[in-house]
């Protein structure tokens, strides 16, 4: 071993002997509110053992060549603004540095000093959003260890959110339901992007979002402000970054999710675009016949997906297009039930899935400097269909159950950003949306087929709008207020929603924040259209928005440099919940939406139900220097609902706390190679259960629960480690990242579900995955 270490670090010795490498860095700076560039911004480099400085031009954007690589910081300084920095970023052999860096207007007059800046690399984007809030760069999908590129399992390390399954990357938020969940990409409301999406949810196994064309994006757990609305939970804003309008660039990379290769160039002087292609490993394996047991038996995931965006500057504005979309279709045999958790002895399950997402927006600036009109168009569109097959007796060996599902919606929106002065700013937005629904669900009953949902080409118009002020008293006080309207026509239904939020700066360290706001949210447009067995009638088309209360309060502390200690408690109080009238009281739409499918127990809902969540939430976080970084998160919660009974209840998502602990260390052993070891740790309360009636069971021969035990059985405890090792190699004009990753390396087996098995008669406890190795490498050129 210790020779093998020696031969190691001698076959370094040339890489760090050797010239190293220097890249370009071009850095944009655009006022946070109006998106405006900001032009003569004083730009400087540090890091690395050096200093670079520039002025930016006209447009705001400032170049820096030969540029060592290595890890910096970037600092940029103007009057009129306060100083804004941003801290260890990689300049890499294989990518010219690109980045966007978002100035916030200072209150304090221009013949004074400049003013300091909030350093924290987390600070939100949307300048709007002033609690439960954070902002992400693309590198941490990369860098933290159990997130597999993927954005929304990174963010299950943040407090207040609860993941607690392998299989999916549901998003939990404060014990509410993963469907309470907004998507947006580039300002469009956008369905839910993941492979083997199923109607009524908000997440899946595997992310369409591509972390190489991310840009720094918001992430919101509750009390968002007036510029997002029909989400009852949480928000996922997610922005492109624009392509090299300079120069050719590719990356390809191999990994656990897929095969993928992307491009990015200018496209003559003043548009640039960026694309990325990628194919599911497994899938690839499988046609190349390659024998590859990754523990789900003979189930094999097939998908790909392709993201773009096109960038230009036309008529003194900037005009994008953007594209997000994915195929993907499986086949779960009963074969492989002891292999895979979704498999069941009982059935043949048949999934295939279509997804797309594009937008136009145009973007011109107004007054000057004083603020831009956007005009935005969105078309997305969803298929999905889904065949079981029963394959075990008691039941009849037939197709048992069929169902296809289509949503098109094209969307028209126009957002005013406009500043009044130097203390006060505006935004408003309003938008059009249509909803073209096609569903036909059936499922055999006593030996015949009937319809559980059916529409044609059914309708379903949204019209919303939103305004807010935020005004700066000085700088330490600011406030924004904001209305959220919104009207249903298929449904007649209507809200109109104020929200306020307040932050006070204490000390430049010592921040109190404070919101309060109502929300609302239409029920998923499936529902609108379940029919009765008996009547073949539509029983729920007249479903209200259910509503909520959101109020946080919060504090912030920061006592040395890239130290932090966060603080927010919360309370959210959610009626008008669609509840079962009489068939099962104790039945609600907030348990839905972490799985494959929307079951109904009943068919009679009403919106009678209330829900609470509550909650405390802490976050101490070390963010990343001299090549080490650590977060550490805690919640704990509570999240009820009240039955049509008048008797409250714990919903599905009542775990009662989550812990998660990040950290992990780069080491550069010459300015070309480095290798870095990251680890996280998540400790939460088991998601809830509804005992299974064993007897009624085996004599109606297909699954009964006990609904007046309603979510009494937890979980036991969900733990899992995963340690990650990966290292970088920098030549002249290519950088090589790779990786190996240990999930869940204690090899513990969380329980995944407990049902009951017609076969056996019996109920059978399902278990996630155990130790699973993963690997994957990225080339920049």
């Amino acid at each position: 071993m210790r020779n093998l270490l020696i031969l190691f670090l001698t076959l370094l010795l040339p890489l760090g002997l050797a010239a190293q490498p220097t890249q370009t860095a071009r850095i944009t700076t655009v006022d946070a509110l109006t998106l405006l560039p900001v032009p003569y911004t004083a730009v400087q480099i540090w890091g690395n053992g050096g200093t670079y400085t520039t002025q930016a031009d006209s447009l705001g954007v400032a170049e820096l060549q030969k540029v060592p690589i290595g890890s910096y910081n970037i600092g940029v300084q103007v009057l009129g603004y306060e100083t804004q920095e941003l801290h260890n970023v990689e300049v890499l052999s294989g990518k010219q540095l690109q980045l966007t860096l978002r100035l916030t207007p200072s209150s304090v007059s221009i013949d004074e000093v400049v003013v300091q800046g909030d350093k924290r690399d987390t600070q939100p984007r949307s300048k709007l959003a002033m609690v439960s809030t954070r902002s992400f760069a693309p590198d941490d999908t990369r860098r933290f260890a159990g997130s597999w590129g993927d954005p929304s399992r990174m963010v299950a390390n943040y407090a207040g959110v609860m993941g607690a399954d392998d299989s999916r990357n549901d998003i939990i938020i404060r014990g509410n339901s993963p469907n309470g969940l907004l998507w947006r990409m580039e300002g469009i409301d956008i369905p839910n992007p993941n492979h083997f999406a199923s109607e009524g949810s908000t997440g899946g196994p595997v992310s369409m979002v591509n972390h190489n064309l991310l840009s720094r994006s918001d992430f919101m757990t509750g009390a968002f402000p007036a510029e997002f609305g029909n989400a009852l939970s949480g928000v996922f804003d997610l922005h492109l970054r624009p392509g090299n309008i300079t120069k050719y660039e590719f990356v390809g990379e191999v990994g656990w999710t897929g095969f993928e290769l992307g491009a990015e160039g200018p496209i003559g002087n003043k548009t640039s675009f960026v694309a990325d292609y990628r194919y599911s490993t497994l899938a690839l394996f499988s046609r190349l016949h390659l024998p590859i047991d990754v523990g789900l038996g003979s189930t094999i995931p097939y998908y790909q997906d392709l993201t773009f965006k096109v960038q230009a500057q036309v008529l003194g504005g900037t005009l994008s297009l953007f594209g997000l979309g994915g195929l993907s279709d499986i086949s779960i045999l009963s074969a492989s039930a002891g292999k895979n958790t979704e498999a069941t002895s009982n059935f043949d399950i048949y999934f295939g899935a279509k997804t797309g997402a594009s937008g136009l927006n145009y973007t011109h600036p107004l007054g000057g400097d004083r603020g831009t009109l956007s005009v935005r168009f969105g078309l997305t569109g969803t298929r999905s269909s889904t065949h079981l097959d029963s394959v075990a007796p008691p039941l009849p060996k037939k197709n048992y159950y069929s169902a296809s599902f289509t949503r098109i919606e094209p969307s028209a929106n126009v957002e005013l950003r406009y500043k009044l002065g130097s203390r006060d700013f505006i935004q408003a937005n309003l938008q059009e949306k249509l909803s073209l629904s096609s569903y036909n669900d059936s499922v055999v009953r006593r030996g015949a087929f009937q319809l559980r949902a059916a529409v044609d080409n059914g309708k379903l118009w949204q019209t919303s709008g939103s305004f807010a002020w935020r005004h700066q008293f000085g700088r330490r006080f600011t406030t924004v207020a904001g209305l959220y309207g919104l009207y249903f026509a298929y449904t007649k239904s209507w809200a109109v929603e104020p929200r306020l939020s307040a932050q006070v700066k204490v000390l430049d360290n010592l921040n109190f924040t404070l919101s309060a706001g109502m929300h609302s949210q239409q029920q998923t447009p499936y529902v609108y259209f379940v029919r009765d067995y008996a009547t073949g009638e539509a029983t729920m088309r007249n479903l209200d928005l259910t509503r909520a209360l959101h109020g946080v309060l919060g504090i912030s502390y920061s006592p040395i440099e890239r130290y932090s200690i966060k603080v927010e408690g919360y309370f959210q109080h959610l009626y008008d919940v669609p509840v079962s009238a009489s068939e099962i009281p104790q039945y609600t739409l907030l348990n839905a939406g972490d799985g494959y499918y929307l079951e109904f127990y009943a068919k009679d809902l009403k919106n009678t139900g209330k829900g609470r969540n509550y909650g405390v939430e802490i976050t101490l976080e070390r963010t990343r220097q001299a090549g080490w970084y650590a977060l550490l998160t805690a919640s704990l919660f509570r999240s009820q609902y009240m039955g049509s009974n008048g008797v409250w209840y714990s919903t599905r998502y009542d775990g009662g706390y989550v812990a998660n602990a990040l950290a992990g260390y780069e080491y550069r052993f010459t300015p070309k190679f480095s290798l870095a070891l990251d680890a996280s740790l998540v400790m939460s309360g088991g998601k809830r259960e509804t005992p299974v009636d064993l007897d009624a069971s085996r004599k109606n021969k297909t699954e009964e629960l006990v609904w007046s035990k309603a979510y009494t059985l937890k979980q036991p405890m969900y733990l899992k480690a995963n340690a990650k090792i990966s290292g970088r190699l920098q030549g002249r004009r290519i950088t090589q990242e790779w990786f190996f990753e240990l999930q869940n390396f204690t090899n513990r087996k969380n329980l995944f579900s407990r049902s009951y098995d017609a076969a056996t008669g019996k109920v059978v406890s399902k278990y996630q995955m155990g130790l699973t190795p993963m690997g994957g490498c990225r080339i920049l050129f």
